[in-house]
């Protein structure tokens, strides 16, 4: 069975139609891979369905990668691996490996080599709601 272009093309334009009603952004996806096949079929017309799905899947994930705008994903609601890489100074001292320290308007909860008050550390990690901290000097935690 061939389809010629206009058949893409309508189908296309009335999922994106379909999307003005249901917003979610599922329409609008199938309706730009319609659209696509629209310009696949226009470009090669006795191509049939079975070639022209696989060829508009080639173009579309060309298209999609060289997109701008793709960043990594957000750390938004991830405070602590925001904070991985920060330096801190230490509220009060790190005994046996634990301490509290007040980081903006949160207080967390610190893991890390025994270290004096005001002591500037560097998180390095995160293990659920604990900063893994070093020393300015690289002392790493030893029990």
């Amino acid at each position: 069975m061939i389809l010629a272009y206009w058949h893409w093309v309508i189908f296309g334009l009335a999922m994106m139609a379909a999307e003005l009603m249901v917003p979610g952004a599922f329409f609008l996806w199938v309706g730009i891979a319609a659209l696509m096949l629209g310009v696949t079929t226009f470009i090669f017309p006795f191509m049939a369905v079975p070639g022209q799905l696989p060829l508009a899947a080639i173009i579309g994930r060309k298209v999609m990668r060289n997109l701008p705008g793709r960043a990594e994903p957000s750390l938004l609601n991830r405070r602590g691996q925001q904070l991985a890489g920060e330096t801190i100074t230490l509220d009060v001292p790190i005994i046996n490996g634990h301490a509290h320290v007040t980081v903006g308007d949160s207080k967390w909860h610190v893991k890390g080599p025994d270290l004096p008050a005001g002591m500037t550390v560097k998180v390095v990690g995160i293990e659920g709601n604990m900063l893994i901290v070093v020393g300015q000097d690289g002392s790493t935690l030893n029990h």
